[in-house]
Protein backbone atom coordinates (compact mmCIF):
# COMPACT_ATOMS: atom_id res chain seq x y z
CA UNK A 1 0.00 0.00 0.00
CA UNK A 2 2.75 2.43 0.95
CA UNK A 3 4.65 1.74 -2.28
CA UNK A 4 1.69 2.84 -4.40
CA UNK A 5 1.32 5.99 -2.34
CA UNK A 6 4.91 7.01 -3.13
CA UNK A 7 4.29 6.32 -6.81
CA UNK A 8 1.14 8.41 -6.86
CA UNK A 9 2.90 11.26 -5.04
CA UNK A 10 5.84 11.15 -7.46
CA UNK A 11 3.55 11.14 -10.49
CA UNK A 12 1.52 13.98 -8.96
CA UNK A 13 4.66 16.03 -8.43
CA UNK A 14 5.76 15.49 -12.03
CA UNK A 15 2.28 16.39 -13.29
CA UNK A 16 2.17 19.51 -11.10
CA UNK A 17 5.49 20.64 -12.52
CA UNK A 18 4.26 20.08 -16.07
CA UNK A 19 1.07 22.03 -15.37
CA UNK A 20 3.04 24.92 -13.89
CA UNK A 21 5.27 24.96 -16.97
CA UNK A 22 2.27 24.99 -19.30
CA UNK A 23 0.40 27.70 -17.40
CA UNK A 24 3.45 29.84 -16.56
CA UNK A 25 3.26 33.37 -17.80
CA UNK A 26 5.45 34.05 -20.78
CA UNK A 27 7.53 37.20 -20.68
CA UNK A 28 6.27 39.86 -23.05
CA UNK A 29 8.64 40.64 -25.88
CA UNK A 30 8.48 43.51 -28.29
CA UNK A 31 9.75 43.10 -31.80
CA UNK A 32 10.49 45.95 -34.09
CA UNK A 33 13.10 47.68 -36.14
CA UNK A 34 15.11 50.47 -34.66
CA UNK A 35 17.49 52.70 -36.56
CA UNK A 36 20.08 52.56 -33.82
CA UNK A 37 20.83 50.98 -30.50
CA UNK A 38 20.95 53.35 -27.59
CA UNK A 39 24.29 53.98 -25.99
CA UNK A 40 22.97 52.47 -22.77
CA UNK A 41 23.31 48.75 -23.56
CA UNK A 42 21.11 47.64 -20.66
CA UNK A 43 18.10 47.75 -22.97
CA UNK A 44 19.76 45.95 -25.88
CA UNK A 45 19.03 42.25 -26.13
CA UNK A 46 20.67 39.87 -28.57
CA UNK A 47 18.37 38.24 -31.12
CA UNK A 48 17.18 34.78 -30.11
CA UNK A 49 17.47 35.51 -26.40
CA UNK A 50 14.87 33.67 -24.34
CA UNK A 51 13.84 34.97 -20.96
CA UNK A 52 12.89 32.48 -18.27
CA UNK A 53 10.62 33.58 -15.45
CA UNK A 54 10.73 32.39 -11.87
CA UNK A 55 7.45 30.53 -12.41
CA UNK A 56 8.94 28.61 -15.32
CA UNK A 57 11.98 27.72 -13.22
CA UNK A 58 9.70 26.50 -10.43
CA UNK A 59 7.74 24.36 -12.88
CA UNK A 60 10.90 22.89 -14.36
CA UNK A 61 12.23 22.10 -10.89
CA UNK A 62 8.99 20.43 -9.82
CA UNK A 63 8.81 18.40 -13.01
CA UNK A 64 12.45 17.31 -12.70
CA UNK A 65 12.01 16.32 -9.05
CA UNK A 66 8.85 14.39 -9.95
CA UNK A 67 10.55 12.52 -12.79
CA UNK A 68 13.48 11.61 -10.54
CA UNK A 69 11.10 10.36 -7.85
CA UNK A 70 9.14 8.33 -10.40
CA UNK A 71 12.38 6.74 -11.63
CA UNK A 72 13.43 5.93 -8.06
CA UNK A 73 10.02 4.50 -7.27
CA UNK A 74 9.95 2.31 -10.38
CA UNK A 75 13.49 1.10 -9.70
CA UNK A 76 12.65 0.27 -6.10
CA UNK A 77 9.44 -1.47 -7.15
CA UNK A 78 11.19 -3.56 -9.79
CA UNK A 79 14.07 -4.38 -7.48
CA UNK A 80 11.87 -5.51 -4.62
CA UNK A 81 9.75 -7.95 -6.65
CA UNK A 82 10.18 -11.58 -5.81
CA UNK A 83 11.70 -13.68 -8.52
CA UNK A 84 10.37 -17.22 -8.91
CA UNK A 85 13.26 -19.64 -8.84
CA UNK A 86 12.57 -22.49 -11.16
CA UNK A 87 14.65 -25.50 -11.59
Amino acid sequence: MMRWLWGVLALGLAAAGAVVLLVADRPRTDYGWFAYTELDVDGAVAPGTRFVTETQLLGAGLAAAGVVLVALWVGFWLGSRRVARGG
